[in-house]
């Protein structure tokens, strides 16, 4: 059995590892057009001693939401508007987890996505749900290397788990929270 559970952790480590990496080669090499105009204004900003420009995410058509969780139902709710979806066992774990500040007894997959973020110097800008098509809610999460930026397409789950344990506001447009249940 501890054979069994050895190969295991040694699977998440090895995806976690490579996820990791992939995001790392993202973002290095990353070049849309922000990008391109970040690094001119980061160039002539080191030219002239100015400040490097702080890359920011439109949040305009953005509310945040508080999380809540009742066993494996998510609950996201802003301005009478309620969000609700189911997540697994493990994903309910690891959120309530997060939004407790309660540490697991061993690392979850979350917190060593955090730590490789942390140790490899990428800091996670914003996370949100953008869009509710064919029933399942799509998500966003935008990190940040220097001045590369990658837009990383998420579950929900996900996000809220790495937000929730930087203490960082979950996102959600406003027409999706628009289209969800009124609860006021």
């Amino acid at each position: 059995m501890k054979k069994r559970n050895s190969y295991y952790v040694t699977i998440i480590l090895v995806m976690v590892l490579i996820a990791v990496i992939a995001v790392n080669i993202f973002l290095y090499y990353s070049a849309n057009i922000e990008n391109k105009d970040m690094n001119k204004q980061i160039q002539e900003a080191k030219k002239t001693n100015e400040t490097i420009p702080e890359y920011s995410i439109d949040l305009s058509d953005y509310e945040s939401v508080n999380v809540s969780i009742m066993l494996t139902n998510i609950r996201l709710v802003s301005n009478c508007h309620m969000i609700s979806f189911d997540v697994t066992v493990d994903q309910a774990y690891s959120i309530f987890n997060a939004l407790e500040k309660q540490p697991s007894e061993r690392p979850l997959t979350h917190d060593i996505f955090i730590d490789a973020l942390e140790d490899f110097d990428i800091n996670i800008l914003a996370g949100m749900i953008d869009e509710y098509r064919n029933g399942i809610y799509l998500a966003k999460i935008y990190l940040r290397q220097e001045n590369k930026i990658l837009q990383l397409d998420a579950r929900p789950s996900d996000t809220i788990a790495l937000l929730a344990r930087l203490g960082m506001p979950l996102y959600v447009k406003k027409g999706v929270l628009q289209n969800s249940t009124y609860i006021c």
